[in-house]
């Protein structure tokens, strides 16, 4: 296969069985395999899930698409976005962008022992890798300073995404990753961010789901994100942090290419600017156009995968237990509130 040119493809040694292996065979045998064990990929999703959705007949696509809550699975982001963050820290790497690695909103640690992996399979010794949650799940929704936050699915009363910091580093542990290079910052992000001691950064995964958790993310780390670095988004099809994404951008400027991963997740180069040198005009209106249909929410469009689609599988992603009773609140409040 090719190498990763757009973010979401594998990189997959193209070393045949006979043939000599080389290093960056071994490497990327390893980065793959990594990936595929954190994703539970290498069994085709067969662990199963938590969010109440029968993935037995389409457990592998809704796996490599991260639609599900795994039961077993160490990361909930699918293969695709995986892909990406490998684009992502690979081309820091290349290019020489200094920086650490930082994942804010962990759940059990995937994503960050995947970085932590390749940078172990490249030799790096230098970059840490941070580990941001709170381990404890996410925060109420503030109703009166984040009102999209509340207005969003209840994002605290799912248990399933309270992980322990003592099971994460136990996670690292399994995978023979967990050293010195590793560091763990516990906390809402509004505690923890603000007087972290990070310098410097080359890659910042957000995974907040919430308006609040990427606020406060991009406001106390963007300002340490090299020229050069990425920054990733792992929930934007989730309107709180969309909203947030595009908050932010708008009130400091930014006007850098945001490129599209798959149904959920977006990057961007900090200091590509609206046309990076890397791409086309082509490749530039192709990244324009996807973003739109995917995400676009202007009065009137109808994308045919945009956000009205997507909507439903963010609620379906909700336990059935919690949406059984949401739908029976709105009912009962529609019976007490009857149009006039």
């Amino acid at each position: 296969m090719a190498a990763v040119t757009d973010g979401a493809t594998s990189v997959a040694n193209t070393a045949e069985l006979g043939d000599v292996v080389t290093s960056d065979d071994i490497r990327n045998r390893y980065i793959d395999l990594l990936r595929d064990s954190l994703t539970m990929m290498l069994w085709r999703g067969a662990d199963g899930n938590t969010s109440g959705r029968d993935a037995d007949s389409h457990g592998a696509m809704m796996r490599e698409n991260g639609r599900d809550w795994p039961k077993l699975a160490h990361s909930m982001i699918g293969a695709k976005r995986m892909n990406n963050l490998q684009f992502c820290v690979e081309d820091v790497l290349k290019h020489d962008i200094s920086g650490d690695l930082i994942e804010t909103g962990v759940w059990r640690g995937g994503a960050c022992i995947f970085m932590r992996g390749i940078l172990a399979a490249h030799g790096d010794k230098s970059r840490r890798v941070w580990v941001a949650d709170s381990f404890e799940g996410l925060p109420k929704a503030n109703a009166s300073k984040y009102p999209l936050d509340a207005l969003g699915a209840p994002f605290h009363r799912f248990r399933q995404l309270a992980v322990s910091e003592e099971q994460v580093a136990e996670n690292f542990r399994r995978y023979g990753l967990l050293d010195d290079q590793v560091v763990f910052l516990k906390g809402f992000f509004s505690e923890s961010l603000p007087g972290a001691p990070i310098e410097k950064l080359a890659v910042l995964r957000l995974d907040g789901d919430m308006y609040e958790s990427t606020i406060d993310a991009l406001v106390n780390l963007y300002s340490k994100v090299s020229d050069g670095g990425y920054i990733i988004v792992d929930d934007y099809a989730i309107e709180g942090c969309r909203e947030a994404i595009n908050d932010f951008r708008r009130d400091n400027g930014i006007d850098d290419l945001i490129r599209t991963v798959d149904w959920s997740g977006v990057f961007w180069q900090k200091g590509s600017g609206p046309a990076p040198a890397t791409l086309s005009t082509d490749e530039i209106e192709h990244e324009k156009k996807v973003l739109a249909e995917t995400f676009d929410r202007s009065p009137g469009s109808t994308p045919a995968t945009g956000v009205r689609a997507l909507r439903t599988e963010v609620i379906n992603r909700i336990p059935i237990p919690v949406r059984n009773r949401l739908v029976a609140a709105r009912r009962a409040l529609r019976s007490i509130v009857k149009p006039q």
